[in-house]
């Protein structure tokens, strides 16, 4: 494919009169190529995603495995194999991909995001952590790695924590309702098990605010490719429903401070006794 440019431009070697239009002839010919394999790219993408409409993951997956033969340099590529590889529950997969991203594009943000976020996915917190600190070495903070580091935090039980990166995810221009609809969980919860109920009710009038979202979560959970999604925020959606339709959401956030006082009283045991 690229004889061609070549050939013009060994014509502007030894022809330098007119060099400047064999340079120019052999520059839009290589534009022309990568516009086409773009082109192409592009194809399979779609391709790809008609394929997951269809809940066809593994035939999406082989449409991406062509594309990343023929252009195994192409860190997108592989950031999106992982998703799909996400979607269908290969978490080991999935990891491989993302160290594929980061390889490729080493001060970039997205792969040891992905890389948190499938650990997280399969309860591996502390890597998680890690690579989280690691993609804060890559970009200055912004709303993306605040949003997972509130997950994490919410996951390992850290209410400080996860208010605290809840909080910078906000400010840092989070304007996705649907996540923002989790934040306020999050919110909810870690003050609830500080056991600030005041300001939990807080947190909850502004989950009330973005519930209009939760009828977008109802649609993305119901599809046949969300079942990894489901496992990973189903029961967090469950329990906004249930802080929407109880009567003031007193009872769950009372149950999550009592929790919360339970686990404390059998720490301090532990430490007493070790």
């Amino acid at each position: 494919m690229f004889g061609p440019a070549l050939l013009l431009l060994s014509l502007a070697v030894f022809l330098p009169r007119w060099a400047m239009f064999f340079v120019g002839g052999s520059l839009a010919w290589t534009l022309a190529i990568h516009l086409t394999w773009r082109g192409r790219a592009q194809m399979n993408y779609r391709a790809a995603v008609r394929h997951l409409r269809r809940n066809e993951i593994a035939e999406a997956l082989a449409v991406m495995d062509s594309l990343i033969q023929s252009e195994p340099a192409e860190a997108d590529h592989y950031r999106f194999r992982a998703e799909l590889y996400r979607l269908q529950g290969n978490l080991s997969a999935a990891e491989c991909d993302y160290r594929q991203v980061v390889r490729l594009t080493p001060g970039s943000v997205e792969g040891y995001l992905g890389l948190a976020e499938v650990a997280i996915q399969g309860g591996h917190y502390q890597e998680a952590a890690e690579y989280l600190q690691r993609a804060l070495t890559c970009a200055p903070p912004d709303w993306r790695i605040a949003y997972t580091q509130a997950l994490l935090a919410d996951r390992r039980g850290d209410a400080p924590a996860a208010l605290r990166h809840a909080q910078q995810a906000l400010a840092a221009g989070l304007t996705d309702q649907r996540l923002a609809l989790l934040v306020h969980l999050w919110r909810a919860r870690g003050y609830a098990r500080l056991g600030d109920l005041g300001a939990a009710q807080e947190a909850l009038q502004d989950l009330r605010r973005a519930a209009r979202r939760l009828r977008d979560w109802r649609t993305i959970l119901g599809s046949p490719q969300a079942a990894a999604l489901r496992a990973m925020m189903g029961a967090d959606l469950e329990q906004v429903e249930a802080l929407l339709n109880e009567e003031g959401g007193g009872a769950l956030l009372t149950r999550w401070r009592d929790e919360a006082l339970v686990g404390t009283d059998q720490e301090v045991r532990r430490e007493r006794t070790s």
